[in-house]
């Protein structure tokens, strides 16, 4: 490693451990670490193409989300991730790595149809890496039906384990101040059961469903029963 301080050259430094898990400067070290891997990536012709910009992946300090309109061109971007790890000493696990195939049955190109009479397996670092349809990126549930009940589900499920919390250590009681269980309700649980909405398909039935919950929820944390009929204010 050379460290450039505004034009200022060190002396080529051998690293001998990673950034520290949950070090103030970790996310930007790395960041600054794996740009050139993202830059090559970006450089190749795969990817997604959405009007008159291309995706070809998605970074989150270290999860890495590739896209692909073909099988063979996600096997290139798997080999320029194989090879920067190879070159800059950095392990990218297979066993942790899952690949996903969504919209299968929406019309193509005929070079991209062409592209996919390759039915090899894909694979990083050598290893094959296994299909899914199902993965957790940054929280979010995705599967290959693009449907957002499995989202929606573990998302009212962390609700009600963050509720049940609350209540096993006696701060949500009978006697706990009203405005009080508000103010708890909205600091500690709504954003439970609202993160990654905004990727969610927010149809009429979904809102109603999520209303539903949502009425269920402040009824128990008031001591109300779920039968008791509510009134929009």
């Amino acid at each position: 490693m050379i460290i450039n301080n505004d034009g200022i050259f060190s002396q080529s430094i051998k690293t001998k451990v990673g950034v520290r898990q949950g070090g103030i400067a970790s996310p930007k070290l790395f960041s600054i670490y794996i740009e050139s891997l993202l830059e090559e990536i970006e450089r190749d012709k795969n990817g997604l193409q959405l009007t008159n910009t291309k995706i070809d992946v998605l970074a989150y300090a270290d999860d890495l989300l590739l896209l692909s309109t073909t099988k063979k061109g996600l096997q290139e971007l798997l080999n320029i991730v194989t090879s920067f790890g190879s070159k800059n000493e950095v392990k990218f696990n297979p066993d942790k790595t899952i690949y996903l195939t969504f919209n299968n049955k929406i019309s193509r190109t005929k070079s991209e149809k062409l592209m996919d009479i390759w039915n090899g397996d894909l694979t990083l670092d050598g290893r094959d890496i296994r299909k899914s349809n199902e993965l957790k990126y940054l929280g979010v549930i995705m599967n290959d039906e693009n449907s957002d009940k499995p989202h929606l589900e573990r998302r009212k499920k962390a609700t009600q384990s963050a509720l049940a919390k609350l209540k096993s250590v006696d701060i949500i009681n009978e006697k706990t101040n009203p405005y009080l269980k508000g103010f708890l309700y909205k600091s500690y649980i709504m954003p439970v059961l609202y993160y990654g909405m905004e990727t969610v398909h927010l149809t009429k039935n979904v809102m109603n469903e999520i209303r539903r919950f949502e009425d269920n929820m402040l009824k128990s944390i008031y001591g109300i029963s779920k039968y008791c009929r509510s009134t929009n204010l």
